[in-house]
């Protein structure tokens, strides 16, 4: 069942074009730009020789002060305090309906972070011991556990709080219906709109009948929370979980002429659009047993839902979305590489972008021609310091080594990207580092799953030093705005050099 949504990597195309649909024209960058002034050779090759000279000067510092870090982490990485939330054999978790559990979980998963109301939530998929106390097999099983954390806390008293032995992390989706049935719980994904969390996770039912397990196919679940301003310890009514819901009548899932079934959550976050529009990302296979990715959204504050009208190319898989101006952005691993595609209609029609995301498309160290590991995990839009910019993370390399092991967060406003970290180090060798980003009340969090040894462990950490960096960025990049509007000599369509991001070919 998760063999069919394994993440793939892909290198860069050189093309654009539509993929389907044909409502919206698309607006080509030569179409809007303002006739050009007419002048000498000698001087359209002064203005150009000075246009260089100002683009060195702009990226030198940058780039000599990124190789540097990147020389010193390749001995010892200076990585962001972190405190592990979610840990195998370790946390205790308390059901929906408050009864102690004793169940043990061995790893957690796809992780998710949000916050509304004064409250941050953790979101994880839980997978508990596949062994009986008799040391029988069971059939095993997933839930969507959370923690809770107040986001007025600082970094000491977070640690301090989630110690004690009174904090339990919850279960949101997914509990055991006697013997005889439990629901298997995948990727949950989440946004938020003014007090609310929308949780979205794909789902299948085990049944176990005369000692033969079988699965149900693959359905969505989605589960509101109203957040409560957390006034004292009483940390299990933060949020206050309505009745699962499903979003979707899967049986008449046919999109463009295709019989779709098997949907699931991408995993991560969704997004809350400027109009109020919530968009959630999502998997599903055809008859022919390709999959898609989609989005599905509600434009009346989650009462009702739609199914976008248009999907990617088949085998296409683990779509993260944001906003950006105006449109939606939509990542995902295809077989034949990672693609970015835009829409401006909910997914009626979607355009494959070049250029969409800045610094995505990383040449592999080793020269093949797929790098798994290069893999864009958080996708986030924030508004810093004034400033709109995308935030994502994505693996990188550190001097000495062929293989890209470093989780790095990236910044870009799309037309100059920067990358500070790293925030994480893979030892374990995997595809990918699975993240998510949150920006929020002034500060940047990571949560991350990484392996401890005994387990697949969620941990959080706070990029305070990272974000300062960010900001440092950002202002720099104003500043230059200024300089550049002041100059006589059109500027329009130059895009800066990807500071400290594209060392030693990649």
């Amino acid at each position: 069942m998760l063999s069919r949504v394994a993440a793939v990597k892909a290198p860069r195309t050189h093309n654009r074009r539509r993929l389907t649909g044909s409502s919206g024209r698309r607006r080509e960058g030569g179409e809007s730009e303002p006739q050009r002034p007419n002048m000498s050779r000698r001087v359209f090759y002064s203005a150009v020789l000075l246009l260089l000279l100002l683009v060195m000067w702009m990226c030198c510092g940058p780039c000599e002060a990124a190789a540097a870090s990147t020389g010193e982490n390749s001995v010892n990485a200076r990585l962001p305090r972190r405190f592990d939330l979610f840990v195998p054999q370790t946390t205790v978790l308390l059901p929906r309906g408050g009864v102690n559990s004793e169940k043990k979980w061995n790893s957690f998963a796809s992780p998710s972070l949000v916050s509304a109301g004064g409250v941050i939530a953790a979101f994880a998929e839980g997978h508990p011991s596949s062994k009986e106390s008799n040391n029988a097999s069971s059939e095993p099983s997933s839930d969507a556990v959370a923690w809770y954390i107040d986001s007025a806390w600082d970094w000491s008293t977070l640690v301090a709080e989630v110690k004690k032995s009174t904090w339990q992390a919850h279960t949101v989706l997914g509990k055991a219906d006697g013997t005889e049935r439990f629901d298997v719980v995948l990727r949950p994904t989440t946004t938020t709109k003014d007090n609310k969390v929308f949780l979205l996770a794909g789902s299948s039912d085990a049944s176990n009948v005369n000692e033969s397990w079988s699965h149900g196919g693959l359905k969505l679940k989605l589960v509101v929370g109203d957040v409560r301003k957390p006034t004292d310890s009483e940390q299990s009514g933060w949020i206050n979980w309505g009745e699962v819901q499903s979003p979707l009548n899967e049986t008449t899932g046919a999109v463009q002429g295709r019989k779709l079934t098997g949907f699931v959550a991408s995993g991560g976050a969704g997004v809350l659009m400027e109009d109020g529009t919530l968009v959630f990302s999502l998997m599903a296979k055809s008859e022919e047993e390709d999959v898609y990715s989609m989005i599905i959204y509600s434009k009346d504050n989650g009462s009702t839902w739609a199914l976008s009208n248009s999907v990617s190319s088949a085998k296409c898989v683990n779509p993260r979305i944001t906003e950006w101006e105006g449109k939606l952005l939509m990542i995902v691993d295809c077989e034949s590489g990672q693609r970015v595609y835009e829409s401006r209609d909910m997914g009626r029609s979607w355009t494959e972008a070049i250029g969409g995301l800045l610094g995505i498309w990383v040449k592999s160290q080793s020269g093949a021609s797929q790098d798994l590991s290069l893999h864009v995990e958080a996708l986030i839009t924030a508004a810093i310091e004034g400033r709109k910019v995308m935030l994502y993370t994505q693996r990188g390399y550190v001097s000495g080594e062929n293989k890209a092991t470093a989780l790095y967060v990236w910044v870009t406003d799309n037309n100059r990207s920067f990358h500070v970290g790293p925030v994480g180090m893979d030892n374990a060798e995997k595809e990918e580092l699975a993240s998510s980003l949150l920006y929020s009340g002034g500060n940047l969090h990571l949560l991350q799953q990484r392996d401890n040894g005994e387990g697949s462990v969620m941990s959080l950490s706070r990029l305070t030093d990272e974000l300062s960096t960010i900001k440092s960025v950002l202002s720099t990049w104003s500043q230059k705005d200024i300089f550049f509007s002041s100059l006589s000599i059109p500027t329009a369509g130059l895009v800066a050099v990807l500071s400290g991001a594209a060392s030693d070919g990649r």
